[in-house]
């Protein structure tokens, strides 16, 4: 039966990071964020890890908005550090400890589209979460199992060309990405 890892300290999470044969050595370059950057999304709450399989659990709200028949992307993130990378994946925020799927879709609009929520429709009425598992390029050996809230949104337009936007989490000294590359896709070019 899996069971939630109690971390308590960035110590607590090397240690069954060893134990469960999870290398960071690649961690921090590329596209991997740091073992720290893990430890933070732990002790906010936006995600824990399980035994048997060790997994890395959290809910994650992807923003569904369509336009001109095609629908936006996250093509890039440039991390704090100055590292690009490329995402072609729906604008997508963890959830915080017993937030719901509407107001953690509201919040994903205003910090990464920089978009006030009152210039957006949520169509969704209903949002059961679909679950996927697969190793995070954020972490790299260390598998994932996301329950994905997927949310349709009509927004006011936005650019039809690429654009940028910077994070607005009001977190600015402890974020891993500061700014973002969106544009449009063909919906079945995209990662769900």
């Amino acid at each position: 039966m899996p069971g939630r890892v109690s971390i308590h300290t960035l110590s607590d999470l090397e240690n069954w990071l060893q134990e469960n044969d999870i290398s960071v050595a690649g961690w921090g370059e590329g596209y991997a964020k740091t073992i720290q950057r893990l430890f933070t999304e732990i002790q906010k709450g936006e995600c824990h890890l399980q035994n048997s399989p060790p997994l890395r659990v959290l809910p994650v709200v992807q923003l569904m908005v369509y336009q001109n028949g095609k629908i936006l992307v996250e093509k890039e993130q440039m991390l704090s550090d100055c590292r690009i990378r490329k995402r072609k994946m729906l604008p997508s925020e963890k959830m915080k400890p017993n937030e719901d799927w509407h107001s953690a879709a509201l919040r994903c609009l205003e910090e990464e589209l920089a978009t006030p929520a009152n210039q957006a429709v949520i169509l969704t009425q209903v949002c059961k979460p679909v679950t996927r598992k697969r190793t995070s390029q954020s972490y790299p050996g260390l598998e994932s199992l996301y329950f994905l809230y997927r949310v349709e949104m009509q927004l006011g337009s936005l650019p039809q060309e690429d654009f940028w936007t910077s994070e607005n989490s009001g977190r600015e000294k402890e974020q891993a990405i500061s700014r973002h590359l969106w544009g449009w896709m063909d919906p079945d070019e995209v990662k769900f």
